[in-house]
């Protein structure tokens, strides 16, 4: 039966399917950005795990190389400079640890890209000073040593307060109740070693001791953060307390003895044996060899490099397209510590026969 003309009107004029279509369509759009969202989540999240597990495997390739190199130095005595990343030239194959293809693993490709082993390097870190067993250091400069520089700030890196100034005068210590500063003080020991040979007595003469305390520059007087080595009476001259000269920005605190050139009939040298030890708190000491130059304790830009100390050691590994890099410092064929129970430059002796017609071994010489 034909539809009447105002039937025909009404379904031209009804648009529910249209819309019905309409919304259709929206809805698929919405769940495909939804699924492709969800994918790219997916993928990122595997790659954060990936590169996590990629980043552990070089961190370990990296400290691969750091073990090789360090098996390099201890047996097969390697004491040349590395400052590329191509394999050293060894036709004898003297040293097969320091090759640069060390695999970590055969199924993941893992190895350290690149070794670099600097053994003078131009600042010497210590990262752990102890206040009950001093750090020994004895290191030969490039030239002639004219000043040595003191970095210093708390071992744990929390450096966020000093002590005042008035604290530390260097005329005279205040300790007071507590100590308030998060930077211990450093003792430090400086014993020029002369190249036509030194005995026990020449050492004892030789050495200069000073105090280096935490403070801020503020009211300082001139000078204040620098101890001159003497021209003679070194060991009567020994034994300043030096402020030094902290700084807010860096948390870190420097001193510097200054006049070395004096020693060794005015010339200088260029061996030094240095002792560090932490007063109250444990500290992280850089100590820098600067040459004949008018800079101040800031200005290290451009100390002398130093040999028999450490040797710094650089590894990078790689995993795929992930690089991890470790830098370490490790003891030099010069470093040592001092025998257990050694307090520094202290003797003592104890006498346990009182008749003094038997006689004692005094061993103590009369300045201690």
């Amino acid at each position: 039966m034909p539809l009447k003309l105002t039937e025909y009107k009404k379904l031209q004029e009804d648009e529910s399917g249209f819309a019905s279509l309409v919304i259709a369509i929206v809805l698929v759009l919405v769940l495909s950005l939804v699924t492709v969202g969800f994918a790219q989540l997916m993928q990122r999240e595997q790659r954060q795990a990936l590169d996590k597990q990629l980043s552990s495997q070089a961190y370990y390739a990296a400290e691969t190389g750091i073990n090789d190199a360090v098996t390099a130095i201890n047996k097969d005595h390697y004491a040349g400079t590395k400052s590329t990343c191509a394999p050293i030239s060894d036709p004898g194959n003297l040293y097969p640890s320091l090759d640069t293809n060390g695999q970590v693993g055969t199924n993941t490709g893992a190895s350290y890209s690149c070794l670099l082993i600097d053994p003078s390097p131009s600042s010497l870190t210590y990262g752990n000073v102890d206040i009950n067993q001093p750090t020994v250091v004895k290191f030969t400069a490039s030239s002639n040593v004219h000043r040595i520089v003191f970095q210093w700030g708390a071992s744990d890196g929390n450096n966020s307060s000093f002590a005042t100034y008035t604290t530390c005068s260097t005329s005279k210590f205040v300790p007071g109740s507590s100590w308030t500063s998060t930077v211990g003080l450093l003792r430090v020991a400086v014993t020029p070693l002369y190249a036509g040979g030194y005995d026990r007595q020449s050492l004892i003469n030789n050495t200069f001791t000073a105090f280096l305390c935490p403070g801020t520059p503020a009211g300082a007087p001139v000078g204040s953060d620098t101890a001159n080595y003497p021209n003679n009476n070194v060991q009567v001259n020994s034994g300043p307390i030096i402020t030094g000269n902290c700084s807010s920005g860096s948390h870190r605190c420097m001193a510097q003895i200054d006049g070395l050139n004096k020693v060794a009939s005015g010339g200088g040298t260029t061996q030094y044996l240095v002792t560090l030890k932490s007063i109250y708190k444990n500290t992280s000491v850089s100590v820098y060899a600067l040459g004949n130059d008018s800079s101040q304790p800031s200005d290290v830009s451009n100390p002398l490099s130093t040999t028999g100390a450490q040797i710094q050691i650089d590894s990078t590994g790689k995993a795929q397209d992930v690089l991890r890099r470790i830098q370490v410092r490790v003891p030099g064929y010069e470093s040592f510590g001092l025998p257990g129970g050694t307090v520094g430059d202290i003797c003592k002796e104890l006498n346990i026969n009182p008749d003094p017609t038997i006689g004692t071994n005094d061993s103590c010489p009369a300045n201690y």
